[in-house]
């Protein structure tokens, strides 16, 4: 199996070692795995990315041509340390890859075969139930009740007015 990079004239596989040519010397590089990033959403995140792009059938490649044609460049080899955990998903990576493979991030972040009774770990101080998760991130719930009519207005203060006002009524009706 070969590859190119930049510096060297060629490399190849051999084993779990890299061996990279450059002026005609051969150098061993050997692949330490890389340790997963161990946060809760993190694998909760390559995980899911995993299920759902092997679920749909897309390949890795497949994926990295979707976002390069989305004007994404994540390479193969970015997708594959995302699912196993050794890169972290940044939001662009999610908004993008939600993109490429039509689900919203919702569906990224809160795995859809999870019931709503479910704990989600938002971190790892905060877990709420997968139901409360996907309504909080997609904007039609409070991360945690107000406590009086001034937090719920400073909390609204932030949202699009429809929005702002439907969550108000809702908060407000349950005070009834």
């Amino acid at each position: 199996m070969g590859c190119h990079l930049p510096i060297f004239d060629h490399c190849r596989l051999v084993g779990d070692q890299v061996w990279l040519s450059g002026d005609q010397i051969w150098h061993a590089w050997f692949m330490a795995p890389t340790p997963r990033i161990q946060t809760s959403l993190n694998v909760t995140l390559s995980d899911n990315l995993g299920k759902i792009r092997t679920g749909k059938g897309i390949s890795r490649r497949t994926l990295a041509d979707r976002l390069d044609a989305g004007g994404r460049r994540l390479p193969e080899t970015s997708i594959r340390r995302i699912e196993v955990g050794a890169r972290p998903m940044d939001v662009d990576d999610l908004i993008d890859i939600a993109i490429a493979l039509e689900i919203t991030p919702v569906d990224l972040l809160v795995p859809g075969s999870w019931p709503d009774t479910a704990p989600w770990p938002a971190n790892d101080q905060l877990t709420m139930s997968a139901r409360h998760a996907r309504a909080w991130i997609g904007g039609h719930a409070l991360l945690h009740p107000p406590a009086t009519a001034a937090q719920l207005a400073e909390i609204i203060r932030w949202m699009p007015e429809q929005r702002a006002r439907k969550i108000a009524q809702t908060w407000t009706a349950k005070d009834r």
